[in-house]
This record gives structure tokens, sequence and C-alpha cells, in this order.
């Protein structure tokens, strides 16, 4: 099985990069990992506007970018 990297990097500019990497049986398997990743960090960073980008490498290059961006407003309710 191939191994993916998935890197991270946040609206704060806060980067992770991944050292270890996973083993997914196919690049379609990996973009799904992506995307949820991605997500998953962006609900977890709270309210304003975030993004989350998710960069996927195999041991050779970049293979593609995910990302998420969430805007979370919160109002009072006015009479």
């Amino acid at each position: 099985m191939p191994m993916y990297y998935f890197d991270t990097i946040a609206t704060d500019g806060t980067s992770v990069r991944d050292e270890e990497g996973t083993n997914l049986p196919d690049l379609e398997t990996a973009e799904r990992e992506a995307r949820q990743d991605a997500v998953t960090i962006a609900c977890e960073r709270g309210e304003g506007h975030v993004k989350t980008i998710v960069k996927v490498r195999d041991e050779h290059r970049e293979l593609f970018t995910a990302s998420a961006h969430f805007s979370v407003v919160v109002s009072t309710g006015s009479d």
C-alpha cells in the first residue's frame, strides 16, 4: 500500500508536517481522508473565519491540497 503524508496549515499560520505518514490503499482514499481531516480540524478551531488546508504528498512530491473554510457567526436574539 502507498504511504501518504498529511501536512496541515491553519488560518493562524499553525502548521504541522506529517513525518509518520499513513498507508492507504489508493489516492481516492487519501482524498477522502484529507477532506475529512480538513473539516474536522476547522470545526475544532472554534468561532470566526476558519480555514484549514491539508496538503497531501507521497514519498516523492505533493499530490493535492484539500481545504475547509468556515465562517461562524454568533448572534444574540433580539426582541
